[in-house]
């Protein structure tokens, strides 16, 4: 894989969240990690978006989109909320679209 993003946006979400996206690259090697399409208000465009939640050292959540070949491109990245975490670790799973394996 290989992984992309904008310079400007991963200075924004270090300056919101606290990690940057480099770090959140590694969300991809948790063999747990669960992932489902982005149907967000914030994805209001035509690509390939999807959301993810992993350990890294913390569980995260990230945003990201699939590009042509085998590129990643990185959207932003966030500490989990307790309801994600509860997702992750597989007690709670009542969102209206299922998190899946990835």
């Amino acid at each position: 894989m290989i992984f992309s993003w904008e310079e400007e946006k991963d200075i924004k979400n270090y300056e919101d969240h606290g990690i940057h996206l480099s770090t959140a690259v590694y969300i991809f090697n948790d063999p747990y990690r669960i992932e489902r399409p982005d149907r967000s208000a914030n994805n209001n465009t035509l690509e390939n978006r999807w959301q993810t939640i992993g350990r890294v050292k913390n569980i995260l959540f990230v945003a990201y989109e699939e590009r042509l070949g085998d590129e990643i491109h990185l959207i932003s990245a966030r500490l989990a909320t307790a309801q994600e975490r509860r997702i992750y670790n597989g007690n709670k799973n009542d969102d209206i679209e299922p998190w899946g394996p990835a």
